[in-house]
């Protein structure tokens, strides 16, 4: 597969195919906050590895018992509602007939960024109250976002005390307190959530695809919300070097945990295809043998793809009427993903709302001011969206 850089945080940084050079070159500065210096952290540079993506072959895994598909709903008619909402009316979203819909079977239109730096910075003395994403989130609710996406790891989740790349310590209590600080502030102000997998440990590269500790973190993160209706979770952010035929029954697995431990509430998962989470077109003939399930893709350009090789590997889906998110892209995508958003009513969430991991859609976190890239997605939000 041809490789590209994944334009984020360090440990996601891929080479170009074939000449090893990567796509979009990015520096992540990192270090843990003193508790002196919570207001004003300080970063070290730091570049992460590359990566190719020739696939790796693996056993399929095995097959998870099927049951009977529903028959197919018919799609809901009438307008996408404009959001951000109220908080009286954020509630729990599910699919219906190829959309995500309300409870009334309205469909919603989820349109955001995502957000995923603070969490790196997590070491002694922090405290998640007094972050940056206090004010990241209002910040980003005022431009009209009202769905933010968020990685996470799964080890901190889990274990007691884990280190972060650049040595630091981070708690069991400081990770899930930054992860509560993330439900709370999004309900607070009228926004969805997606938490989905990343990583094992805090900036370390994307494993293919989850492990049993990705699995567990996720289930455990699903009970731990489990009555928070916005919130939603995603098995993985960007799988690759394994196909769809090995994802499809992993996802069904998943599902099923998270099911289990949210019941009686079925929230929305979304899961993501190979190729760094690019491909779900295999879906079509292939699909999820589970209910409100959403597939999600990203959409970044590629040395030696031709733009009608990337729509290709989301457009069938779309086309076939199945429920479809971009859960990523970045400046370099936006003429092709914006107009086929507008045109199907497709939620998206642009990368980045943060300062690091380019592209980056705010300057600075102090007055979050936007770039040339977050002038386009602010005004894509603020516009009404299409009759």
């Amino acid at each position: 597969m041809p490789a590209r850089a994944s334009g984020r945080v360090a440990g996601d940084a891929m080479a170009r195919a074939g000449d090893g050079h990567t796509r979009r070159a990015f520096l992540r500065r990192l270090a843990a906050w003193s508790a002196a210096a919570l207001a004003a952290p300080l970063f070290v540079a730091c570049r992460g590895p590359e990566r190719t993506s020739t696939p790796v072959p693996r056993s399929p895994a095995p097959a998870a018992t099927l049951p009977t598909p529903s028959p197919p709903i018919p799609t809901p008619s009438g307008p996408a509602s404009t959001l951000p909402v109220p908080l009286s009316t954020l509630v729990r979203p599910r699919v219906q007939g190829g959309r995500i819909v309300g409870p009334d079977g309205r469909p919603l239109l989820l349109r955001g960024v995502n957000m995923d730096g603070e969490h790196y910075h997590i070491g002694p003395g922090y405290d998640p109250r007094r972050g940056p994403t206090q004010q990241a989130i209002p910040a980003a609710a005022r431009w009209g976002a009202n769905i933010l996406m968020h990685g996470f790891a799964s080890r901190p989740i889990l274990e007691g005390i884990t280190l972060n790349r650049t040595g630091a310590t981070v708690t069991r209590a400081q990770y899930l307190g930054f992860l509560d600080e993330l439900v709370r502030l999004t309900r607070e102000w009228g926004m969805y959530l997606v938490l989905a997998y990343r990583m094992p440990l805090i900036d370390v590269e994307q494993p293919p695809y989850p492990d049993g500790d990705a699995r567990r973190a996720l289930t455990a993160l699903a009970a731990r919300y489990r009555d928070e209706a916005h919130v939603m979770y995603s098995t993985q952010v960007e799988s690759h070097d394994v196909d769809w035929g090995f994802l499809r029954p992993l996802w069904e697995v998943m599902i099923d945990e998270v099911r289990v431990a949210t019941a009686p509430h079925t929230p929305i998962v979304m899961v993501s295809g190979p190729e760094w989470g690019r491909r779900i077109a295999d879906a079509t003939i292939d699909p999820v043998r589970r209910d409100h399930v959403v597939y999600k893709t990203h959409y970044y350009s590629v040395p030696g793809e031709s733009t009608d090789d990337l729509v290709a590997h989301f457009l069938p889906a779309v086309e076939a009427g199945l429920p479809v998110f971009f859960g990523e892209f970045g400046d370099d995508g936006a003429d092709i993903v914006l107009p086929i958003a507008r045109r199907h009513e497709i939620g998206w969430c642009a990368w980045q709302f943060w300062e690091e991991g380019p592209p980056t859609l705010v300057r600075s976190l102090t007055d979050f001011a936007p770039t040339a890239w977050g002038n386009t997605i602010r005004a894509e939000l603020l516009a009404q969206p299409p009759p």
